[in-house]
């Protein structure tokens, strides 16, 4: 099997939370889109950031967050796009993930 493209390697751009942002409400058409671009890239690249923000769209689209203004709903996109996660994104045994970086004081 070959090898998948390291972690990281694709970012969304600050033009996609400037885009939700613009929206008094976000359209569901819209919502749809991002949705699908996620699950397309996971399916395909098997990228667990991927995998989440198609989770974080389906359950935008199927809760009343849908309701949420433009600008919030970016808030939230970014938190979880950019932000940590609880527990370890894991990812396909053949990625290369390059060495552990810790921190230490």
């Amino acid at each position: 099997m070959a090898m998948i493209l390291p972690k990281g390697i694709l970012e969304n751009t600050s033009e996609i939370y400037a885009e939700v942002a613009s929206y008094p409400v976000v359209p569901p058409e819209k919502i749809w889109q991002y949705w699908n671009v996620y699950t397309t890239t996971f399916r395909r690249l098997v990228d667990p950031t991927a995998y989440r923000l198609e989770n974080f769209w389906w359950h935008v689209w199927g809760s009343d967050r849908r309701n949420l203004s433009g600008p919030a709903l970016a808030r939230l996109f970014e938190e979880f796009s950019m932000g940590p996660t609880f527990v370890p994104l894991r990812s396909p045994a053949n990625r290369y993930e390059g060495p552990t970086v810790g921190v230490h004081h």
